[in-house]
């Protein structure tokens, strides 16, 4: 499941989730390439997302393309997160 938004040229990825037992198939990286399609299509600049610090899933984020450009302390229930962001090529800025 990939739930997302865009609004002014930016994508949030709200949730991406991938069932336990389907992990490692190649499901999330699809999901998120399919986003990415879309916000090209969209005209979408920039893609970001919230994860937990220490969390696996930066692993995966980062092999998507996707770097940590931001930290917010004491966040999500006093736990810290951070913000990981990619940047499209959209067709107003290629």
């Amino acid at each position: 499941m990939l739930h997302y938004r865009y609004m002014v040229g930016v994508t949030e990825i709200i949730t991406i989730i991938t069932d336990h037992t389907r992990q490692k198939q190649g499901i999330g990286k699809a999901l998120m390439q399919k986003a990415e399609r879309i916000g090209v299509k969209e005209d979408i600049h920039k893609i970001y997302l919230i994860t937990g610090k220490g969390w696996e899933a930066i692993k995966f984020y980062k092999k998507m393309g996707f770097e940590q450009t931001g930290l917010l302390k004491n966040h999500y229930r006093n736990h810290d997160m951070l913000i990981f962001s990619k940047f499209l090529k959209s067709k107003s800025h290629t």
